[in-house]
């Protein structure tokens, strides 16, 4: 069943130290030759990050280093993006801190509502993602969908994976960069990141 987790919270901006150096060493880093694992031509997940010293003090800094799970980047036009949730399952993901990082200016994620219950999931579609449980792809087709909310990337934002949703970009270069942890944030951890108290309540 599709059951999003705090279904009236969808995003919260983040305000982050040293901002313009992490995205430069999350640019390298995707640029490198480290290990990862591209979905398809617009997603990349990457797990494990070296020589990003501003990057590693922000995370220790919120005490989020031993909750780093993965790195999903994403390039390039996202307009035919279907609505659609990174798990059907919620108890593994929850969260993705976002930072857009080249040409983001045009971007945003858009968040659904819908009348249906069921999601839409074909293994064969999407088998590296649907392998593992914590990345359980679904989605729903446009028609049953009705948007609800959006965040413009115009600073960092902390948003809710849970409810279905995709992002819009225009262009080709366009490239952000969304955190994802493991075990997922705790309303302490939300709290760390800066998010207002009343928010953290909520999300409880």
């Amino acid at each position: 069943m599709y059951r999003p987790v705090n279904a009236n919270w969808y995003y919260s901006y983040v305000d982050i130290l040293n901002l313009d150096i992490i995205k430069v060493e999350l640019i390298n880093l995707l640029n490198s030759s480290v290990a990862r694992v591209s979905n398809n031509v617009s997603y990349t997940n990457i797990y494990e990050f070296k020589n990003c010293p501003a990057f590693t003090n922000y995370l220790l800094s919120k005490n989020l280093l031993k909750k780093f799970s993965r790195l999903l980047f994403s390039s390039g036009p996202v307009n035919a993006s279907l609505p659609h949730v990174d798990t059907y399952n919620p108890t593994y993901l929850r969260y993705s801190l976002n930072i857009a990082l080249i040409d983001a200016e045009d971007s945003y994620t858009v968040w659904y509502s819908t009348h249906k219950t069921k999601l839409l999931q074909n293994f064969s579609k999407y088998p590296e993602l649907n392998k593992n449980p914590e990345l359980n792809y679904a989605w729903i087709d446009f028609e049953d969908a009705t948007e609800i909310c959006r965040a413009r990337y115009t600073s960092p934002f902390l948003m809710n994976t849970t409810i279905l949703h995709s992002g819009k970009a225009m262009l080709n270069t366009r490239t952000i960069c969304g955190i994802r942890f493991s075990p997922d944030l705790t309303d302490a951890d939300i709290q760390m990141l800066g998010v207002n108290t009343p928010l953290v309540q909520r999300l409880s």
